[in-house]
């Protein structure tokens, strides 16, 4: 059956995407000649009730850990095979949906973002949490969450989106690092965040919105580049496609590509992202 994907998470290395859609995970192989193969799927997130998603996932540089969180608020870890995905842990600090999870490049650090306010960090090897962060002072007016997480491929930074349930929505920069100090606050749009992430290369930063748009941010400066209304439904998954291109799918099972050098569109919305059937 149809269902929204929340999030898209891509290794360069090994060839592979993690997409989080329904209460599941679905691990894919690029292959060579374009195809999409389905390596394997598995659940994820086990809320009750109605209230059940699996909302964020990444996977390690090496492509053998995967990161997992959603509505149940449990931060899970998975080792991957190259087949098959096993569980390795089950963290339990936050206490609300987790919406964001980043490895760091070394593969040592995974950061986590939350409804409950938080962003923490976490030793990938212990599963102890190392480090909870606060709203930087430029982010607190309004009743902010923490948005999504991404550290930057060179390991320096790490990038937060904040965000109220109505108004401005923000987007920090900090040292990665130490004491993890915020280095500067600016305000994305008036609109609330749903997604943040990064290019392969540390240079871009896109955001889509609760209104349907999406945005391309400097990562050096926070500047904004673009921002276009794409879609007729909030933002649920994005990814880079190499530095040029932004891939984006939303509520409405539409998915579309931008451009991060300009607001013109390169293809027309389609709707149906392959995998949406799975």
């Amino acid at each position: 059956k149809d269902e929204v994907v929340c999030s898209l998470a891509y290794n360069e290395k090994k060839s592979l995407v993690v997409a989080s859609k329904g209460t599941h995970c679905v691990v894919i192989h690029l292959e060579s000649s374009g195809k999409l193969n389905v390596i394997t799927e598995f659940r994820t997130d086990f809320a009750s009730g109605m209230d059940v998603g699996q909302y964020a996932a990444d996977i390690d540089p090496a492509g053998g850990l995967i990161a997992t969180g959603g509505e149940d608020s449990s931060l899970r870890l998975w080792k991957f095979d190259g087949k098959e995905v096993t569980q390795f842990k089950e963290l339990k600090r936050h206490s609300s949906e987790i919406n964001g999870l980043s490895f760091h490049p070394s593969g040592e650090l995974i950061a986590s973002s939350s409804k409950d306010k938080s962003c923490r960090l976490w030793d990938a090897k212990t599963g102890n949490c190392v480090k909870q962060l606060t709203f930087a002072a430029d982010a607190k007016s309004g009743n902010m969450v923490f948005k999504g997480c991404i550290f930057s491929p060179c390991g320096n930074f790490l990038y937060t989106a904040q965000t109220p349930m109505r108004g401005d929505s923000f987007l920090t920069k900090w040292e990665a690092g130490g004491e993890f100090t915020a280095l500067k606050t600016t305000k994305l749009y008036n609109k609330p965040v749903c997604k943040i992430v990064m290019d392969q290369g540390g240079n871009y930063i896109g955001a889509g919105f609760v209104d349907g748009s999406t945005g391309v941010y400097e990562a050096s400066s926070l500047g904004s580049r673009n921002r276009t209304l794409i879609h007729d439904m909030p933002v649920t998954g994005m990814s880079f496609v190499g530095q040029s291109h932004l891939l984006s799918t939303a509520a409405d099972y539409s998915y579309f590509f931008s451009s991060t050098k300009s607001s013109e569109s390169l293809l027309a919305k389609l709707t149906k992202l392959w995998f949406l059937g799975l």
